[in-house]
């Protein structure tokens, strides 16, 4: 299902070939973390949550990459240090695909709606 992620230099160029569709200003933020769907209303399991690469980071939103083609429309992400995370949950506003060195990949960009406490 998780195949290997892009590197940091095709994040920098994906990001720089993407429209700016946020209102608040984005920073770049070339970490992992964690994210899940929520299905059927429910919030996710801590199980549930997989490694994504972002790509970038605002007060009102994330963009990451992933392999997988979102079949979602919300998702939880787990921002901040693995022991100690803070969820939000997050809309999924555009997803578009992009092509790397090593493969196909999706650009999914979510805006944040709440925090949540798992």
């Amino acid at each position: 299902m998780i195949e290997a992620l892009p590197s940091i230099a095709n994040l920098v160029e994906v990001s720089q070939r993407v429209e700016e569709l946020r209102k608040s200003p984005r920073m770049q933020y070339r970490f992992q973390q964690e994210i899940a769907p929520i299905c059927g209303g429910q919030l996710p399991r801590k199980c549930d949550f997989y490694r994504v690469s972002c790509v970038d980071i605002s007060c009102g939103g994330l963009c990451f990459v992933t392999a997988d083609k979102p079949d979602f429309e919300s998702l939880v992400v787990a921002l901040g240090p693995q022991k100690m995370p803070m969820y939000v949950v997050a809309k999924v506003t555009n997803v578009a695909p992009i092509s790397a060195v090593n493969g196909e990949f999706f650009r999914v960009g979510c805006q944040f709606t709440e925090r949540v406490y798992l």
